[in-house]
């Protein structure tokens, strides 16, 4: 899940998901929801609830969620994660490990740097 601001000032949400189906991991794009006023965690949190009541979809049925760190997603105290943690307890809450990865290749050698740049084009 991610939060972005477009060329045009436009905040977004992005969800993707992964599921088994039929043995086989899939992954796609679940909503791309255009966030009216602001990116705060209850409005990220209120725009994917909607979302997910809209379409029959248990919030029980979320098992992880990623997202890349900044405070209105990851916040401890009310984040739009903690939000959805609170909601379903069960449901694990990580930093993304591609963030994690460009975070560090800004501050290694060239040789190391390529080598993340090419295990994210895998991931």
């Amino acid at each position: 899940m991610d939060e972005l601001t477009l060329g045009d000032s436009e905040a977004v949400l992005i969800t993707y998901v992964r599921y088994i189906d039929e043995g086989h991991f899939a992954e796609e794009m679940l909503s791309c929801k255009r966030l009216e006023s602001t990116t705060t965690s209850k409005d990220i949190y209120n725009k994917l609830k909607n979302y997910l009541d809209v379409n029959d979809i248990p919030m029980k049925n979320i098992t992880s969620c990623a997202a890349d760190g900044a405070p209105n997603m990851m916040g401890k105290k009310n984040g739009c994660l903690k939000l959805m943690k609170d909601a379903n307890p069960e449901m694990i809450i990580v930093h993304c490990v591609i963030h994690k990865e460009n975070l560090v290749a800004k501050n290694i050698s060239p040789v190391l740097n390529e080598v993340l740049h090419a295990v994210n084009k895998v991931c």
